[in-house]
């Protein structure tokens, strides 16, 4: 049970990945600390639980802090399984991992207030005051964990940023990342397609990110991790946001187009088989895709392949391999993972996660300004950042 009249050693503001992380790491490392978390949600880790679409990708093997986190969680009965390099637990259930977390810090008697909005935080001497709607609290030291903007729906919406911009820290520009793309055009017939291959972003004809993976359409655009990893690199341009940017699509990576349509158009000459262009697309892309490339092709596919000039296969190569997609804008922070921006580090020690301007406040996890791929990275930066800022605020 929280005490109002106490002065805590710590206060955690965010009771999610980092924050619990935090209280935990600070409470093995000195038993005899006071610790208190507040939570807006009603539960800690509400936003924990829905990561991994439910399986909870704690790490992943390339991740910088593997090692730690995989000993971390080791240390709370977690037992990790490996699936393409992402780490999750071997129930596969989020669930099991808040749950631990929670069961660890009941067992460790740290306090905790949830359905609580902090309003507003002072500091006099060496006490920071904790102000919210009809109740306070104190504490000597304090961390700020209250996440990002992304994925609102999670209480996730911002509330730290002024916290934080009270005691003079500044934020950076913050944008909505690993999140889906609205393009340019008509995508209803192209909804719930999904193909694998190499997504392309380049800004002014030069490439900035490039991976192989699996684009979806929905009827705004596209989505999948390709997408979502390049939304990080899509930096809004002024009034023009990210529409300099163009995405483009290799739907046959492995394959030499232009060999391949004229080995068919040979094939079709000495066979008389009048084969045509749809059907020959089909067996390459899927039949929504093949009908968009005739289009933007300007060749019907009801055509013999025989009657294709050269020029006329150079173009549907070129589209099947650079099939091209027109951002407009991002879906925002209602559809995103992660947030793009935060606290700078140039005013925070990043060996402790102590800030620079203020004596004995600390930050973890999303607040901060950095942004991994999918797969894990993220939670593996929440982790590390409450593992480090708690084992600091110990001291």
């Amino acid at each position: 049970m929280a005490k109002k009249d106490e002065i805590y050693d710590i206060c955690i503001v965010g009771g999610g990945a980092s924050g619990m992380t935090a209280a935990i790491v600070s409470k093995y490392a000195n038993p005899d600390l006071s610790i208190l978390i507040l939570e807006k949600n009603d539960a800690l880790g509400k936003k924990l639980r829905a990561t991994g679409n439910g399986r909870c990708n704690i790490t992943n093997v390339s991740a910088d802090n593997y090692i730690d986190t995989l000993a971390y969680f080791t240390n709370l009965s977690i037992l990790p399984r490996e699936e393409d390099g992402r780490i999750y637990p071997n129930s596969e259930d989020s669930r099991d991992v808040v749950n631990a977390l929670i069961g660890k810090i009941c067992d460790l008697n740290i306090d905790i207030v949830t359905g609580v909005s902090v309003t507003k935080i002072t500091k006099e001497k060496d006490i920071f005051s904790i102000i919210m709607s009809g109740a306070s609290y104190s504490s000597k030291k304090l961390l700020i964990a209250t996440g990002g903007k992304a994925a609102p729906i999670y209480g996730t919406t911002g509330d730290g940023y002024n916290l934080s911009k009270n005691f003079g820290h500044s934020i950076t520009k913050l944008a909505p990342v690993l999140t889906p793309v609205e393009c340019i055009g008509d995508f209803k017939t192209l909804k719930g397609i999904r193909s694998k291959g190499i997504l392309s972003l380049e800004l002014n004809e030069e490439i900035i990110f490039k991976e192989q993976g699996e684009i979806q359409f929905t009827d705004y655009g596209v989505s999948g991790i390709c997408v979502f990893n390049a939304t990080r690199f899509m930096k809004f341009i002024g009034g023009d946001g990210v529409k300099p940017y163009t995405l483009y699509f290799n739907f046959a990576p492995n394959v030499d187009m232009r060999e391949f349509l004229n080995d068919r158009i040979n094939k079709a000459c000495c066979d008389d088989s009048g084969e045509k262009v749809g059907t020959i697309l089909r067996g390459l892309v899927k039949e929504g895709i093949s009908k968009r490339v005739s289009e933007l092709a300007n060749i019907k596919k009801s055509r013999a392949i025989s009657s294709l000039s050269q020029s006329e296969i150079v173009n549907i190569a070129s589209i099947a391999q650079r099939f091209p997609l027109k951002p407009v804008r991002l879906k925002g922070w209602k559809m995103a993972q992660c947030t793009s921006g935060g606290i700078t580090s140039e005013e925070i020690n990043m060996n402790t996660f102590e800030s620079k301007l203020v004596e004995n406040l600390y930050f973890a996890g999303e607040i901060l300004d950095y942004d991994g791929p999918c797969g894990g990275f993220n939670l593996d930066y929440a982790w590390h950042t409450g593992t480090v800022a708690g084992r600091n605020m110990s001291k």
